[in-house]
């Protein structure tokens, strides 16, 4: 498949679930939230340790209100409750120290197992710590604790799985994800169509770009995908009308034309084939592109073109004698056997494998003193030796035929004369 489509297509999911999860934390409750809920539960001592771990924090400090909690552990010598773990968890946050925060939150969790916002922080540090599995799981948990039900996290557990590559469990949270409203959602569409080209389920990866297409049928980049799927499945005319679509809509590289132009040319469409190439090739095709293009217009029993092209290119490329000869050729295929004998007038010598054409053109004419002229000069290439003396024999063959045709008609009739 298209690596670099779905590559685009994927980092704008993480880009969206980066985004996204910076803001999670901007909302979860803060450090003073984070122990407010629990001050029943805390004694005195707590509170006030809390409390100066907090402003520690406040002035841009996390480390110092890291080992406040530290010491004040070390000094309590028993485990600390969930609002500590909680907060320490927050500050190795904030000093990006992701290993350590997820140490924290699990902590916190064990003891507040149904806190929904524990979970969430614990599902973003995974994220951010490339834990990307354990992260999908925590998303859909926070998912499941948080009321309202909120869709966003649900999607951010599907990218978490995908970047993990549990292609499967990413395209399940997305089942139920879409399930969950009418609307289609670009981006979990998306996700889902880069979950099924993963799992090379085509079908659905077609359904999935139908709908997007629905919503936007001007977008280059699904046509692209669908025409690489078609491919994928060997549906080689849909592909290459999917592929037309898409270069409608932007401006064509002259590598999608030349794609393009081989699609049309297997399904054995060589006249639009060659309309593409000569876009890609551009005002001054190089010698090989003019060969390309005549060969294309000759499958296509375009003559006219072909050899139009060919002069084209001869007038820009006056020295390069493999065009003469593919002229020579073309006129040959046509049945232009006097075109081709007068191709002899040329200002540059023609090639030993023209003078063979043109002898076979004389042939086809049944001038057989300008054939056997034509061979004889064709001989002087080691290469075309052998068929030119094979058609010169032929030649002594056809002529020494008609003369002893001729030979008892003359016989005969002059007996009758002597007879008289």
């Amino acid at each position: 498949m298209p690596a670099l489509l779905i590559r685009a297509m994927i980092i704008r999911q993480i880009k969206r679930t980066l985004t996204a999860i910076t803001a999670l934390m901007l909302l979860l409750p803060g450090p003073v939230g984070v122990f407010a809920g629990d001050a029943h539960s805390l004694s005195f001592r707590d509170s006030k340790i809390l409390y100066q771990a907090h402003r520690a924090l406040k002035v841009g400090d996390p480390a110092q209100a890291i080992r406040i909690i530290e010491q004040y552990q070390q000094q309590k010598g028993e485990p600390l409750s969930a609002p500590f773990f909680s907060f320490t968890g927050i500050c190795h946050y904030r000093l990006a120290e992701y290993t350590q925060a997820i140490r924290a939150y699990e902590n916190a969790s064990k003891q507040k197992p149904m806190d929904g916002d524990l979970a969430l922080k614990l599902a973003t540090c995974l994220y951010l710590d490339a834990a990307y599995e354990k992260a999908g799981y925590e998303f859909a948990r926070a998912y499941r604790l948080i009321s309202p039900p909120r869709a966003d996290l649900l999607y951010q557990s599907a990218v978490a799985f995908y970047q993990g590559k549990k292609y499967v469990e990413s395209a399940e949270i997305l089942d139920q994800l879409i399930g969950t409203t009418t609307v289609c959602n670009t981006a979990w569409m998306e996700l889902m169509l880069s979950c099924q080209l993963e799992l090379e389920q085509w079908r659905k990866a077609e359904t999935i770009i139908d709908k997007l297409l629905r919503k936007q049928p001007d977008h280059e980049a699904y046509w692209r995908l669908l025409s690489q799927l078609y491919l994928r499945q060997k549906r080689y005319k849909q592909a290459a009308l999917a592929m037309d679509v898409m270069l409608q809509l932007v401006s064509p590289s002259d590598e999608d034309l030349q794609s393009l132009a081989g699609l049309y040319s297997y399904l054995n469409l060589p006249l639009r084939s060659v309309e593409l190439l000569s876009k890609a090739y551009g005002h001054r095709p190089a010698p090989d592109e003019i060969k390309t293009l005549a060969s294309f217009y000759q499958r296509g029993f375009d003559y006219k073109s072909a050899l139009a092209t060919v002069d084209q290119g001869i007038a820009a490329w006056p020295d390069d004698s493999s065009l003469r000869s593919l002229k020579t050729q073309l006129l040959y295929a046509k049945g232009d056997y006097e075109a081709v004998m007068s191709e002899n007038a040329s200002p540059v010598s023609p090639t030993s494998a023209e003078r063979l054409l043109q002898g076979y053109a004389a042939w086809h004419i049944g001038n057989w003193g300008k054939a056997r002229s034509f061979f004889m000069q064709a001989m002087r290439d080691s290469r075309l030796r052998d068929s030119a003396k094979t058609a010169l024999d032929v030649i002594e063959r056809i002529l020494q035929s008609e003369k002893d045709a001729r030979a008892p008609l003359s016989h005969t009739t002059f007996a009758a004369k002597n007879h008289e």
